[in-house]
């Protein structure tokens, strides 16, 4: 009796633990089953079965070719979203990967690169089967670079292609040293933000020290107001520069070539 009671306790605690480290969409489509209170509430086993065939989107009605279609796209698709943090990516790739995997029974088998090892055998089917395990890993790892978000870390990307153009193979041949790489790489969202500010700033302190010459204000012709002896930064016509750029006065018809036409006598 001991041992009955022990084995029911330990039944509830063992399908808490799954169901809480379900995600809210997997949780959102086990409580959408029909036979979720009567068979996969409170049991672990049907719960694991349940998670499995939502997770392989196994559904015998559906065409076999279609399914597998499904998984390489689901694989190659997986991309990192907006929002979304680095171990939440690396935990949806991997899915997508094993779901791939489950279908194809196997690694993805690429020959032509296997063949092309030093140590491949075709007679050996354990140095084929290593081979194909390192080929598969280093695909995956190149894949998880390749749909990381390029707003954060593009620039690690493109590094390791101009590295790779001067001989120096650097990118990683596993997932774990790709998602090491990439938690360990600065955004680069805000360094740009930050370089764009900053030159920003720069050429706004230019256009206001830097003085115009006498010479410089006489020859000149306003963008703005189209008029002569004064240049668009200090147009008195627009000093807190109301005016949008469609609104200026190069930019209204005709207006472009009495400009070529004045700078062209000027020249002269």
């Amino acid at each position: 009796m001991r041992r009955t009671k022990k084995f029911e306790s330990n039944l509830c605690k063992a399908h808490a633990e799954l169901w809480e480290r379900c995600s809210k969409s997997v949780k959102l489509k086990l409580e959408a089953r029909n036979d979720f209170k009567s068979d996969v509430h409170d049991d672990p086993i049907s719960l694991l079965k349940a998670i499995k065939e939502h997770s392989l989107n196994y559904e015998e009605t559906r065409c076999d070719m279609r399914i597998i279609a499904n998984a390489f796209e689901a694989y190659f698709n997986c991309k990192q979203k907006e929002n979304e943090s680095l171990q939440d990516y690396t935990k949806r790739f991997k899915i997508a990967r094993d779901v791939l995997h489950s279908h194809l029974r196997g690694v993805i088998r690429m020959h032509k690169i296997i063949k092309n090892d030093s140590v491949h055998d075709e007679n050996d089917s354990a140095v084929v089967k290593h081979l194909e395990e390192i080929v598969d890993e280093r695909f995956a790892a190149c894949m998880h670079l390749k749909n990381a978000s390029q707003e954060k870390h593009g620039s690690s990307l493109n590094n390791l292609n101009s590295q790779m153009s001067l001989k120096n193979n650097q990118f990683p041949t596993k997932l774990v040293n790709t998602n090491n790489a990439l938690d360990n790489h600065k955004w680069d969202k805000n360094r740009n933000k930050f370089d764009k500010d900053k030159n920003k700033n720069n050429n706004n302190d230019t256009e206001k020290d830097t003085p115009l010459s006498f010479v410089q204000n006489e020859d000149a012709m306003c963008f703005k107001c189209g008029s002569k002896g004064h240049r668009y930064p200090t147009c008195p016509k627009d000093k807190k520069n109301k005016l949008q750029k469609s609104e200026w006065w190069i930019n209204q018809p005709g207006n472009s070539e009495k400009f070529e036409q004045w700078k062209a006598k000027r020249k002269v």
